[in-house]
């Protein structure tokens, strides 16, 4: 589970910004810094996988 808010998603071409590893580094640097500040609002998401479970 991470925190979503902040402004990370208006930089432009962030998909590219992410292909460059350095970048995507910093980037990830701030949104941890952000998650942890209360002031910015309690926004999460979670991902998950369903996985082909077969039931007997």
């Amino acid at each position: 589970m991470k925190g979503v808010v902040g402004p990370i998603w208006m930089l432009p071409d962030i998909e590219s910004r992410l292909g460059d590893e350095q970048t995507r580094q910093k980037i990830l640097r701030v949104s941890e810094l952000l998650e942890n500040e209360p002031i910015i609002g309690q926004d999460f998401v979670c991902i998950a996988r369903k996985t082909n479970v077969s039931t007997p």
